[in-house]
């Protein structure tokens, strides 16, 4: 317990942050612990599915979410939200790639364009962008989706194990 009470005290160190940015800074810093939790969580799950190459994907994925937790510490929250969000939007890509489009994956590019909102002392077109990038990927990915069905057939995608995908997400 002391060792989580420390690490929450490392995250949430407000030393070189802005008194004007605390509350971006602590909203920025839950969304990536939460982001981190969850892919931690899911790596049980890609083994038990036999997906062992997405157990390193989600790895790497928790790995760039960490640097953008620390990224955020030291007051470069743009930076921070740039880099948790290229890695939400690749990651969500490779899972689409690996289990396919019924696993529901592409609908956690929905939060990417409300983050970018918080930073309002950004420019109007760092922010809109933001919005922009995240709903045009949303649409782009769900119009290949009703077009092509699942992106690869692998034999992980039954019917079975679909549904646990959506029961986790």
């Amino acid at each position: 317990m002391r060792q989580l009470n420390q690490l929450l005290t490392a995250i949430y160190d407000t030393q070189k942050i802005d008194s004007n940015n605390l509350k971006l800074f602590y909203t920025l810093q839950s969304i990536f612990l939460v982001g981190v939790v969850l892919l931690i969580i899911y790596i049980p799950a890609h083994y038990y599915f036999h997906v062992e190459d997405f157990i390193v994907i989600n790895l790497i994925a928790a790995g760039l979410l960490i640097v953008a937790i620390k990224i955020n510490t030291h007051g470069y929250h743009s930076t921070s939200t740039l880099v948790a969000s290229a890695t939400t939007i690749a990651h969500i890509s490779t899972a689409i790639y690996y289990y396919g489009w019924d696993c529901g994956f592409q609908y956690y590019l929905l939060p990417i364009g409300p983050v970018f909102l918080l930073h309002l002392k950004e420019s109007i077109f760092f922010r809109l962008s933001g919005i922009i990038l995240s709903s045009t990927l949303l649409l782009l990915l769900h119009q290949m989706s009703l077009t092509s069905g699942t992106l690869i057939k692998i034999p992980v995608t039954s019917a079975t194990i679909i549904n646990d995908l959506n029961l986790l997400s």
